[in-house]
């Protein structure tokens, strides 16, 4: 009898918490939630990210990164950096999760 009893609170704890999840997550807009503090921003924050795009110029760099949150980095020289290349960037935080880059450090190179 006292299995069938701890079965059944563990499947109906199980439920309840699966229900749960499933109603928090339709209140979050994952779209405008930003993992960048407000208050950072017009600092300088260092961070590391992976490389998804690049756009070169012969003044501008522009690299799209993937930290939790996909990021623009501007650097104002031109740069040779390929997809999938880990980063280390530090920089000024500007408004829509740009950072305009003083330091640029090459981690890792993930080959595919």
């Amino acid at each position: 009898m006292q299995d069938k009893t701890l079965l059944l609170t563990a499947v109906t704890t199980a439920l309840i918490g699966v229900l749960f999840l499933f109603f928090l997550a339709q209140n979050i807009d994952f779209n405008k939630t930003s993992l960048i503090d407000p208050e950072s921003i017009d600092k300088t924050i260092t961070l590391t990210a992976t490389i998804t795009n690049v756009k070169s110029s012969e003044k501008v760099t522009e690299i799209t990164a993937l930290t939790l949150q996909e990021i623009k980095i501007i650097v104002f020289e031109q740069l040779n950096l390929t997809n999938r290349t880990t980063i280390e960037v530090k920089g000024k935080l500007k408004e829509n999760n740009e950072i305009i880059a003083e330091e640029i450090k090459i981690s890792t190179s993930m080959k595919s």
